[in-house]
């Protein structure tokens, strides 16, 4: 079962970033090729099953491999197989359960001269955003008999998605939440996750680069779906300026912060601006 996603999310990004997702409403899904992290996406698969049973659980799942020493090595083999191929499929959106992380206001956020968004989860695609599970093992266990089975059939995308939901212990600071989908599957996403607020050109554009299985392909969002903007704490004035006069003229229900540094504590606080007076 999927579960919930926090009541907000955010995207920690550059002003330039921002403002791309400001202007034209869509955010960035990106290919797992491009992450910081090199081991990102790509863990060793461990095949789980009873070695006592092994033979006749396979025969009854529908896995017909005569030598049972082979069995485990085969198979393995045959997935990691299936995840490389479809890996280059895959597209990625990544967001944070908290906006106050001074690390990835530096790491993301240009040195705290960007800008965080606050998501609403309600919004179709991003209530979809699935937690990371952070680990000390690279590898990720498959039950043979549950998992492998599914994997044969090419949708089976919630199986195939450990992949994707896995990282080291270190990055757990980045409470991170993750949305994706299979460029392969282009039209059930559009049905899915199309929305009468979004212009039909906007999806036009989308749709090229789904076909073209672009590394970054912008998904169109609804106005709604952006709830705030919060602005770094060394952002240059002009930035401001910019975001602020975005978020009046086409996000009225929006809202915008501005961080400021506590004078004796490592912590940042969010002062509201007023947008509308």
């Amino acid at each position: 079962m999927t579960q919930k996603s926090p009541s907000k999310l955010y995207k920690y990004t550059t002003v330039d970033a921002a403002l791309k997702i400001l202007t034209t409403s869509t955010v960035r899904f990106s290919s797992p090729n491009c992450f910081n992290d090199p081991y990102d996406s790509r863990p060793p698969i461990y095949l789980k099953c009873d070695n006592k049973n092994t033979k006749q659980k396979l025969y009854n799942a529908g896995i017909n491999i005569k030598e049972d020493s082979m069995v485990l090595n085969k198979k393995t083999t045959s997935i990691s197989n299936f995840f490389t191929k479809q890996h280059k499929y895959y597209r990625i959106f990544c967001l944070s359960k908290t906006n106050k992380s001074i690390l990835m206001w530096s790491h993301y956020a240009n040195c705290h001269r960007g800008v965080v968004i606050e998501f609403n989860s309600n919004t179709p695609i991003i209530k979809e955003a699935e937690p990371i599970k952070y680990q000390k093992s690279m590898t990720i266990d498959f039950d043979i008999l549950k998992d492998f089975p599914k994997l044969q059939n090419k949708k089976a995308q919630k199986t195939q998605e450990k992949l994707y939901l896995i990282k080291f212990t270190d990055w757990q600071y980045e409470q991170e939440y993750r949305c994706s989908f299979i460029t392969e599957d282009s039209e059930n996403f559009k049905k899915k996750f199309h929305s009468k607020d979004v212009n039909n050109k906007t999806w036009e554009n989308c749709s090229k680069e789904f076909e073209k299985m672009k590394e970054h392909i912008h998904i169109p969002i609804p106005v709604n779906a952006i709830k705030a903007v919060y602005l770094g704490c060394n952002i240059n004035p002009i930035d401001k300026t910019a975001i602020i006069e975005i978020l009046k003229t086409k996000y009225p229900r929006a809202k915008c912060y501005e961080a400021k540094k506590f004078e004796n504590s490592f912590e940042l606080k969010f002062n509201e601006i007023t947008l509308n007076p």
